[in-house]
């Protein structure tokens, strides 16, 4: 009697120990698996949180200064402050998506989206920087033409109002071709997807830039014609 009792109760404690093992088999990798997978989303959140907020913040910065550019239309500004609101309010609405969200595929769609459905992003932030660095280069102009007309006033040499007319004629080119960049990029439209117009788009944006890094080169041959005036005029008499 003992020994069946001893037996048996040698039976059931093998059943429960083989039990538990099987539990905690079982059971283990769904748990960590779930650790795991939390991980993965608060990772994914914080990243995707990030570079919309990054997004977000280099809109608004480069719209201040467009706001305060003095040449550029209001109706202009009142285009790309519009773009630039929409834009930042489906940013908004995303970030709301993806923080709200606890599905690792679908937050990894999610995620994706800010690089895919976004692609205005990719055209909106180059327009904006060109026509922050014409406006630029417009400024430069307006300074260096008031430095021209105090030299003319003083040169009294040919060779001294042909330099001055050579960086004349190169303000008018930069002023010329910071406009031309302006009108390359003002009408473009987002590609959505379609290659043949993102294409169109980036040769557009590589045009622009490039008439102004022309109309930059234009600016320092006028100032090497002005350095070389200004050391041609008689030194003062004390």
């Amino acid at each position: 009697m003992i020994k069946k009792v001893t037996i048996t109760s040698l039976v059931l404690t093998l059943i429960l120990v083989s039990s538990n093992v099987v539990y905690a088999i079982n059971a283990s990798p769904s748990g960590m698996k779930t650790a795991a997978t939390q991980n993965a989303i608060t990772i994914l959140k914080q990243k995707a949180d990030a570079e919309i907020t990054r997004r977000i913040n280099s809109i608004n910065e480069l719209m201040a200064r467009i706001n305060n550019m003095k040449r550029l239309a209001d109706t202009d500004k009142t285009n790309l402050q519009n773009e630039a609101n929409e834009m930042i309010g489906n940013l908004n609405a995303l970030k709301t998506k993806i923080d709200n969200e606890e599905d690792l595929s679908t937050l990894r769609k999610d995620r994706q989206d800010i690089f895919t459905q976004y692609r205005i992003y990719m055209l909106f932030m180059p327009q904006l920087r060109i026509y922050v660095a014409a406006d630029r280069v417009l400024d430069t102009v307006d300074l260096m033409q008031k430095v021209h007309d105090k030299l003319l006033s003083t040169a009294a040499t040919d060779a001294q109002k042909n330099s001055l007319a050579d960086a004349q004629n190169k303000l008018n080119d930069a002023s010329s071709k910071a406009k031309e960049a302006t009108d390359v990029i003002k009408d473009l439209k987002p590609d959505e997807g379609n290659q043949g117009i993102a294409s169109s788009n980036r040769q557009a944006l590589l045009n622009a830039k490039s008439l102004l890094m022309q109309a930059v080169s234009d600016l320092q041959v006028a100032r090497k014609d002005f350095v070389q005036v200004r050391n041609s005029l008689p030194t003062p008499t004390p």
